[in-house]
């Protein structure tokens, strides 16, 4: 039901010509998804979080962040909420830049600590997400 919404609202939105609406609809829609996976597959959260210590995966995380907000800045006007999305845009944008400068003994610290919390805790993190990308997808139609 939501995945024939979302197609319908992308069709719209490809109509009227509005690229980056479409582009941040489309990553609004990926996330959901990624949120219902990480709800399905714990493991891949746990797997991911373990190997922030490394390099590649802080970068990678980084550049991720740094696109979304990039994406949701010159999005943020094709909205319904213009100001929320270009605050989030940016905060995705800092986030981004600032997750690579933290050295990896902060990291080993993190994750540490990440394996410290009970497992019914770290289900929401993924019903967070799944609010928060529909939320937007919500927001670009």
């Amino acid at each position: 039901m939501l995945a024939n919404q979302v197609s319908l609202r992308l069709v719209c939105a490809l109509n009227k010509g509005n690229r980056m609406q479409t582009v941040a609809l489309l990553c609004s829609a990926l996330l959901v998804v990624l949120g219902l996976v990480l709800l399905t597959r714990p493991q891949i959260m746990h797997a991911t979080v373990g190997s922030l210590d490394e390099g590649r995966v802080r970068y990678s995380i980084a550049l991720v962040r740094l696109l979304l907000g990039c994406v949701l800045l010159a999005a943020a006007e094709h909205s319904r909420y213009p100001q929320i999305i270009e605050v989030l845009g940016w905060v995705l944008v800092v986030a981004g830049l600032l997750i690579v400068t933290f050295p990896p003994a902060f990291w080993r610290r993190f994750i540490a600590l990440y394996n410290r919390l009970p497992a019914q805790l770290l289900r929401f993190v993924p019903l967070l997400l799944i609010v928060a990308a529909s939320w937007l997808v919500y927001s670009f139609t």
